[in-house]
């Protein structure tokens, strides 16, 4: 009861009262995909590469950015004072805070839909907007794990610039922003390892019908085993 009582709380105060980030997090890849339709013209295809790849892109500029910012906020404020007074433990804060982000990402991947469907006219009936949210939202879970270990790695400002290091030249390199043939190979070798580029994948897989990829899944599965320790060995290592 209490755990579900804390997750009322933080969905309160990092969603509905924290309108500032719910903005940036929803508005931001909805103005970068609006500008790549200006920009790439093309048939379906191009479209709904572009969709997918903006999609992908809003997940991890929120799993990384607003989980890593908010949580700091949290330290800042002192929240863990309070979380030692309850019966609840750092780890069933953990686990409430994901849930909260992994709805914060449904929000986003839904509103990226509403914009697609009814502002650029993407034709793609509904159950495949809905593979496309539910994929999406798994992809970012390995993500908001490591937006939340990179909070142990020092003050506010060092996480911030270790945040913004991550989003963006893993945007680029797993070919969100641009596509990777245009890349040297041994960079593409690199993007292609990225959990970014396999939940992608795993997106167009589905869409075109195509039998399961063992390999992508793997890559999610490894990336999340990996987030899983990086934040148990960082939480451990903690510099407060």
């Amino acid at each position: 009861m209490a755990f579900v009582t804390l997750t009322k709380i933080n969905f309160k105060r990092l969603i509905l009262r924290n309108t500032r980030f719910l903005i940036f997090d929803v508005a931001s890849p909805i103005f970068f995909y609006l500008i790549y339709t200006q920009i790439f013209t093309g048939g379906q295809q191009l479209k709904v590469n572009i969709f997918i790849s903006m999609t992908v892109f809003a997940t991890l500029l929120s799993s990384i950015i607003t989980v890593s910012n908010n949580i700091m906020s949290d330290r800042q404020q002192h929240f863990f004072r309070f979380m030692a007074v309850t019966p609840l433990s750092q780890k069933l804060y953990y686990l409430s805070l994901s849930l909260v982000f992994i709805f914060l990402n449904v929000l986003q991947i839904l509103a990226m839909e509403i914009v697609a469907a009814f502002g650029t006219k993407l034709n793609l009936s509904l159950d495949k907007y809905l593979q496309i949210l539910v994929i999406a939202t798994v992809g970012s879970f390995a993500l908001i794990l490591i937006g939340a270990a990179i909070t142990f790695l020092g003050n506010s400002s060092f996480v911030n610039s270790i945040a913004y290091s991550i989003v963006f030249p893993l945007a680029i390199i797993s070919g969100l922003w641009t596509p990777m043939n245009l890349m040297p190979s041994w960079l593409q070798q690199i993007g292609k390892l990225t959990p970014t580029y396999a939940t992608v994948n795993l997106i167009h897989n589905f869409l075109q019908k195509q039998p399961w990829s063992w390999n992508l899944f793997g890559k999610l599965g490894i990336w999340l085993l990996l987030a899983m320790g990086l934040l148990i060995i960082c939480s451990r290592k903690s510099v407060d």
